[in-house]
């Protein structure tokens, strides 16, 4: 490896607490009395790291993200992240639900790995915060 880009600083400054669901895409279990029993989805975690919500003037950059196929995508934050998640894992800011819809991984040349994050409910979401309030779970 020619070079390492070490953003641990960067999670230290700019860390804002989430609460993290894992999803759990492996069928883990075992069998009991003759019968499949599915493992329990892994516990929450609380970890602290950047996340970044999109507004308006983020329309223009990160928010709006075109694909080879034209396809326009929105989402409605970033979540910079050390760990490993899979799609449709669900964060938990503020109150507010997100759910992982992509990721940009950097780990081959960094301890950083970039979520894009959907609002779980976007109507329910957008007017809470037009009236200050937030969601709740």
């Amino acid at each position: 490896m020619s070079f390492y880009i070490d953003a641990t600083s960067m999670f230290e400054t700019f860390a804002t607490s989430l609460i993290v669901y894992p999803k759990n895409t492996q069928k883990d279990g075992h069998y009991e009395d003759g019968r499949w029993i599915d493992d329990p989805e892994p516990a929450p975690k609380t970890v602290d790291e950047p996340f970044i919500p999109m507004g308006r003037v983020s329309d223009y950059s990160a928010m709006l993200m075109t694909r080879d196929t034209g396809d326009l995508q929105r989402y409605s934050a970033e979540w910079l992240s050390k760990g490993k998640y899979e799609m449709g894992t669900a964060v938990i800011v503020h109150g507010v639900r997100y759910i992982v819809r992509d990721k940009d991984d950097y780990t081959s040349y960094s301890n950083l790995t970039i979520y894009y994050l959907q609002a779980d409910d976007q109507d329910q979401k957008d007017g809470d915060e037009k009236i200050g309030t937030s969601s709740t779970l």
